[in-house]
């Protein structure tokens, strides 16, 4: 289903600043090595002085397994591979392998997870327990007989639409966007741009994601391990991937169309908002009919410092100032609405 192999695969080139291949991939590996130090540090030190409920809370997402699952060959075997076709059919032959995006992206990957453990795993439990308490009306009271498998798959479908509207909005409304603005400033989309969020957006989807979950009172193991699937799907095709995926982009998203969702053309804005089922693209008119085109991506906003405009040495500069650029769009977004003085 690869629908074609580039003619120049990803080669070692120099930066506009000087710097190698070669001087990337040292610093990935060293980042890649403290990373994977720090998680184990976190675990065998930070979590057993949680309080009592987030202990639970970690327990019962299944979260302690996480540092094994870092160990675990099966997954490394699938960022190879990953890997791999980014060399074999990368979707921007000049772009490196490892680049400065894929560097930041690491650093976005270990914010992310930090995030997810020390917060959005309280918050996850918290949330379930107030739809429960006070939303409980909503509930869709006859899927509790439904089979599960049918409910899991009514409530993933439901979850998909539902996931589809609110890509829609945040890229409608201003205040949302700043924050997914962040997601989509990567111009080298890699393996890890998925991970790519600011903070507050995860806050934001993880609510949604829950709250149909939830309602349709799908088990909390299936509304935990369906978004670890669908995350190693989003992975690859964030990735540098040159392939549309033949007959099954009718069905799902590829790397080809998700990469016209990220471009920087204007031609290609707002399209492709599907988030696993690219069906809904095609049911509201918002998919991109040209399945050959690999343009380049990022965001056109001046105000936005992208890692490639600053020396390798920024990078931590680059990336406190990415974490920080929605508050500065938001404080735009507050002078504009605040009335003259008269």
């Amino acid at each position: 289903m690869l629908d074609s192999i580039a003619s120049t695969r990803g080669t070692s080139a120099p930066a506009e600043d000087g710097s190698t291949d070669f001087d990337l991939s040292g610093l990935l590996v060293v980042a890649s090595v403290l990373g994977l130090a720090t998680t184990f540090v976190f675990w065998a030190a930070l979590v057993p002085l949680l309080p009592t409920a987030w202990q639970s809370a970690l327990d019962a997402l299944e979260i302690r397994r996480l540092p094994w699952v870092a160990l675990n060959p099966l997954g490394y075997l699938g960022f190879a591979v990953a890997f791999a076709l980014e060399w074999w059919i990368p979707a921007d032959p000049r772009q490196r392998i490892a680049s400065r995006g894929l560097l930041q992206d690491l650093g976005w990957a270990a914010l992310n997870a930090l995030w997810k453990i020390v917060f959005l795993t309280a918050y996850v439990v918290a949330l379930r327990a107030f739809i429960r308490a006070h939303l409980s009306f909503l509930m869709i009271e006859s899927a509790a007989s439904w089979p599960p498998a049918v409910r899991f798959a009514v409530a993933v479908l439901i979850d998909d639409f539902v996931g589809w509207g609110n890509h829609w909005l945040r890229h409608k409304v201003p205040a949302l966007w700043a924050l997914h603005a962040v997601h989509h400033s990567q111009r080298e989309l890699n393996l890890l741009s998925d991970l790519r969020n600011h903070p507050f957006e995860q806050v934001i989807k993880e609510t949604v994601h829950l709250t149909v979950f939830v309602l349709f009172g799908a088990p909390l193991t299936l509304s935990v391990a369906y978004p670890l699937v669908r995350s190693s799907f989003t992975r690859f095709y964030h990735a540098n991937v040159r392939t549309n995926l033949g007959w099954l982009r009718y069905v799902l998203v590829t790397p080809q169309s998700h990469r016209v969702h990220h471009s920087v053309l204007p031609e290609h804005r707002d399209t492709n908002f599907a988030t696993t089922f690219s069906i809904w693209d095609r049911l509201f008119g918002t998919v991109c009919r040209d399945v050959d085109v690999y343009p380049p991506t990022g965001v056109d906003d001046p105000r936005f410092p992208h890692e490639q405009d600053q020396p390798a040495r920024e990078l931590p500069h680059s990336f406190v100032a990415q974490l920080v650029y929605p508050f500065v769009v938001w404080a735009g977004l507050l002078r504009q609405r605040r009335p003259a003085p008269r």
